[in-house]
């Protein structure tokens, strides 16, 4: 998520990383629906407008009670016109920063990999 030249990472309660918002798809929804559903129950932003084509995937692995669970992401770039954020109770935190402050503050390599590709998009568009 993208407001003023600021990204938008949120904290989860569930292992306190900071990551983007992001979630599951149900049965019955697209990626870009899921992305824009997720984004809304996540906080309480609405009216997201994907920017261009950016899609990045990010795979990755993690144990849960003793069993090896594999994960794959789509991620999408959004922005909002506003930036008064309500989070659900997946999360703790949340915070707008800058490109050197969100890669700085994510959690995991994916993250941080997923902010400055969607730095570089941005950038070549305004170029």
């Amino acid at each position: 998520m993208f407001k003023d030249d600021k990204y938008l990472l949120l904290k989860h309660a569930d292992g306190g990383h900071w990551g983007a918002p992001k979630g599951g798809m149900t049965k019955d929804e697209g990626e870009l629906q899921a992305a824009i559903r997720e984004v809304a129950e996540e906080t309480g932003l609405g009216g997201v407008r994907i920017i261009g084509e950016f899609r990045e995937i990010d795979r990755y692995r993690f144990n849960r009670n003793g069993k090896e669970i594999s994960k794959k992401v789509i991620y999408y770039l959004g922005s909002v016109s506003r930036d008064s954020v309500v989070l659900s109770p997946e999360h703790t935190d949340f915070r707008w920063a800058d490109i050197d402050e969100a890669v700085e503050l994510a959690t995991y390599d994916g993250t941080k990999k997923l902010l400055k590709a969607a730095d570089r998009f941005l950038r070549d568009r305004k170029t």
